[in-house]
């Protein structure tokens, strides 16, 4: 079962995600066996999965905080690749991502990490959002390899993370599982193109 749960989680990723695979909910049962299962079926069906005590989100998806305050999450995804914008005197680029949240406590924090498999690892992006009102609006902005050296359409998944009480004390700056960031609530994107600005 785990080695056909792998397959599967591989044949949808070299299909960019563009067809179904099994059926209901990405054709996997309510209770993953591995966090890569779990954000496949988040992003697949753009609903909320549990999975080690915390929920896994789709875009656009709403979670339930606190037994009563419904909050969610729409993240972008745009129709064209990302452009990835070289960082001046530096062997990188950085790409830019939008997000809103609706409903979520005042003080929370929102970070997100990126990585280019569902399986990791996973890069802590720069970026930091803090909750005012209902509504908020945030980015996020992911540094990459250097352009020059990147392929014409690269892959990316970016995870943004909700902290509801505040963010822990040292957090790594990469780390094999979302679930290593130790956040409340995940919210998945889909599966984006990312490629060097023009």
């Amino acid at each position: 079962m785990r080695f056909l749960t792998r397959l599967l989680l591989g044949t949808c990723l070299t299909a960019a995600l563009a067809a179904g695979c099994g059926s209901g909910s990405a054709g996997f049962d309510d209770s993953p066996e591995s966090e890569a299962e779990a954000l496949l079926v988040a992003m697949r069906s753009g609903s909320c999965v549990s999975f080690d005590e915390r929920p896994y989100c789709g875009s656009g998806a709403s979670t339930t905080i606190d037994d009563a305050a419904v909050a969610s999450m729409d993240i972008q995804d745009p129709s064209e690749a990302l452009a990835c914008v070289e960082v001046p005197d530096q062997p990188q680029c950085t790409a830019t991502l939008a997000f809103s949240a609706t409903g979520f406590p005042d003080g929370t924090v929102f970070l997100a990490v990126s990585g280019d498999h569902l399986a990791g690892p996973w890069t802590l992006a720069s970026t930091e959002t803090v909750a005012g009102d209902d509504h908020t609006d945030g980015q996020v902005d992911v540094t990459l390899a250097d352009a020059g050296s990147m392929a014409a359409a690269s892959k990316l998944i970016v995870v943004v993370l909700a902290y509801l009480g505040g963010t822990p004390a040292d957090l790594p700056e990469q780390a094999p599982l979302v679930g290593d960031f130790a956040p409340d609530i995940v919210y998945v994107s889909n599966l984006l193109e990312v490629q060097p600005s023009p």
